[in-house]
């Protein structure tokens, strides 16, 4: 149902494709004119809205709610699988090549609702809309914790909760309150958060491909896994499988 109400509105809202491409399932373009591209961000409210351009780019204003993933950085690959792939991804850049590449990047890894910013932020300012300014990004940390912190950490507790997200990553913080009202109800369950950022070590062994993930642990054993954003009464469905 809410597949159908998506394509009847953005066929109407947005027309064709201004590349021309085909649209996705639920008719989002994979290019979108400035136009387009706010319509999307005003209709939808679990879009990812990624800036690709440098940090002095982004220091200067970008669209609100944007997470910095620079296009060029040698990192840019690795962070880029951890976003939702269930979420729209809308991209952009400054003009739409870096956008361009970073778009075909992830289509080719399993993203399939993937939107570009035709023109980039040029277009963007060139209608009106407004740039915002974000404050300097905190650089990833390239240290933090191993995986024998990690074993350590979780050994002796008998449920415990393993948060693994990233402070751009606008499920993860959705997700908290929900979070914070499963363990105000189960208070024998604690909560261990772990930003895939600042310990790549722990995300790339457990084999973390994208975030929000949670692990729940009984008695260091990984008894429960579950992915992307939930509400606490799905929360409390796996709670419940440790107890």
């Amino acid at each position: 149902m809410r597949t159908s109400i998506l394509i009847g509105l953005f066929a109407a809202l947005l027309g064709i494709s201004c590349s021309g491409q085909p649209a996705s399932a639920d008719g989002l373009p994979q290019k979108a004119s400035a136009q387009q591209f706010k319509a999307i961000i005003d209709s939808l409210s679990d879009e990812v809205i990624v800036d690709v351009r440098t940090l002095g780019e982004v220091q200067g204003g970008a669209i609100e709610g944007a997470l910095h993933l620079d296009f060029n950085s040698p990192d840019f690959n690795r962070k880029a699988l951890t976003l939702d792939k269930s979420k729209p991804i809308l991209v952009y850049c400054l003009s739409g090549g870096r956008s361009a590449s970073a778009a075909d990047y992830l289509r080719n890894n399993g993203f399939m609702r993937v939107v570009e910013l035709a023109g980039g932020t040029l277009q963007w300012k060139n209608q009106g809309y407004a740039l915002v300014q974000l404050g300097a990004p905190k650089p990833s940390q390239s240290n933090g914790m191993g995986m024998e912190d990690f074993n350590a950490q979780i050994k002796g507790k008998k449920f415990l909760l393993v948060d693994f997200q990233a402070v751009w990553c606008k499920p993860c913080q959705m997700m908290k309150p929900e979070i914070q009202k499963l363990l105000q109800k189960y208070p024998e369950l604690e909560l261990m958060d772990v930003d895939v950022d600042q310990n790549p070590e722990v995300a790339n062994a457990l084999n973390i491909q994208g975030i929000p993930k949670l692990h729940f642990y009984k008695n260091g054993e990984l008894i429960e896994a579950s992915m992307g954003f939930q509400t606490v009464s799905q929360l409390e469905q796996s709670w419940l499988k440790l107890r």
